[in-house]
């Protein structure tokens, strides 16, 4: 055999050599994919941010390559879930086309989608899934997307006010109830109710002016009670409170409203009424008499009225009614009216009177006022009364008579 020279070896090497390579770069191609792009895709915003359950919402997703080399034929697909679902006549799949080595940032490609969210949707974060592919490769998924969903309206609202009593009396304590309703469809946590006494003549009693529900769960009521005292020399009228609440949502969210609710200082008037004084001593005669009317309690009395009324014994000389007017709290009212008492051992004048307390709440009564009457012999023994006329005229007719004789008897004689 012929022996190789170094040129011929050489030669022979560089062959190998090339023919290597070659067969390395053709494997490469055909048969192992290329792994330096890197397809990244983000969530850039939902508008609204957050969404109303029923709502409709758009999404907006951008794809970009952050690798080397370019990225072919990319197929995005979204894969809606409850409670989301893709609007009548659009397509769950979208083509990009390509993307360049490094084409990120501004550079990357946006895809929409509108989707309908469910009116049952619970409050919170809800996934959203999308998904690509790449050439003829298969589906690649990198990550759920959170998409918020939350009530914009009011979802705490207050149902009912009540107080007990109704109107708190001056000096008095009452019990406030305020009755809240969750309307939303989630859990509501830390609701604080605070009313503000700070311009109103009220104070708390045995408690704070603060109160904290742990939590409502969704579409259920909870109350809250606050014990008050009215200040004693409070006004009798209804007074404004401010309300201001405070709560969170499943998102955490907080809110705060200012609201405003109602408080009455008032009562029953206590209303006293009596004869003060009467010219009526004996029955069969006549006279005047005096009604004394007494406001005892705290509230006052606007707008009274009175009218008396005949009875088989009683007879109600000139007018029969009267206005009284105003009675602060702690003061009184007279009026006067003529009487006619036929015979009788009872005697009772029967009235009806009307007025309103400071609240302008209406009362009406009726009543008797009892008049003691004396017979003849009863009102001489205890001196309401002289004896017979008959005979008081008698006696003094004869005082004069004597005092007339005496007189001229003496004249007589000292002639």
């Amino acid at each position: 055999m012929e022996k190789l020279s170094g040129e011929n070896m050489k030669r022979i090497l560089l062959v190998v050599l090339i023919g290597l390579a070659a067969a390395v770069s053709a494997y490469g191609t055909t048969t192992v994919p290329s792994t330096s792009y890197k397809i990244n895709i983000s969530l850039v915003n939902q508008e609204p941010d957050p969404v109303e359950p029923g709502g409709i919402v758009e999404v907006r997703f951008k794809v970009e390559n952050a690798g080397a080399d370019k990225a072919n034929n990319i197929l995005v697909e979204l894969l809606p879930k409850y409670p989301f679902s893709i609007l009548p006549g659009d397509s769950a799949q979208r083509s990009i086309g390509s993307l360049q080595a490094r084409q990120v940032g501004e550079n990357g490609v946006i895809v929409k989608y509108k989707l309908k969210v469910d009116e049952s949707a619970v409050e919170g974060e809800n996934d959203l899934t999308l998904r690509y592919k790449i050439d003829s490769g298969g589906w690649i998924t990198p990550k759920d997307f959170s998409i918020a969903i939350r009530t914009f309206d009011s979802i705490l609202y207050v149902v009912d006010v009540d107080s007990v009593p109704r109107a708190i009396s001056p000096g008095g304590v009452g019990k406030i109830t305020i009755k809240y309703k969750n309307l939303a469809d989630s859990l509501i946590r830390n609701v604080k109710t605070k009313i503000d006494l700070s311009s109103v003549p009220f104070a708390p009693v045995q408690s704070s002016n603060v109160k904290v529900i742990e939590e409502i769960p969704a579409l259920s009521s909870a109350e809250v009670e606050f014990s008050v005292m009215a200040e004693a020399g409070a006004q009798s009228k209804a007074y404004k409170i401010p309300l201001e609440l405070s709560y969170n949502d499943e998102l955490n969210t907080r809110y705060a409203t200012n609201d405003t609710i109602g408080l009455v200082i008032g009562g029953v008037p206590e209303l006293a009424i009596n004869i003060e004084e009467s010219e009526i001593v004996r029955s069969g005669t006549s006279g005047k008499i005096v009604i004394k009317f007494v406001n005892r309690g705290p509230v006052d009395i606007k707008f009274m009225n009175i009218r008396l009324e005949d009875k088989d014994n009683v007879k109600v000389i000139g007018p029969k009614e009267a206005y009284i007017g105003n009675i602060d709290s702690d003061d009184f009212e007279t009026e006067e009216f003529n009487i006619y008492v036929e015979n009788g051992e009872s005697v009772a004048i029967p009235f009806e009177i009307s007025y309103k307390d400071a609240n302008n709440n209406d009362y009406s009564e009726k009543m008797e006022l009892p008049i003691t009457v004396y017979s003849a012999s009863e009102a001489q023994k205890y001196g309401l009364a002289n004896g017979n006329s008959s005979i008081g005229i008698f006696i003094a007719f004869l005082i004069v008579a004597l005092g007339v004789g005496g007189y001229l008897y003496y004249k007589r004689k000292k002639k």
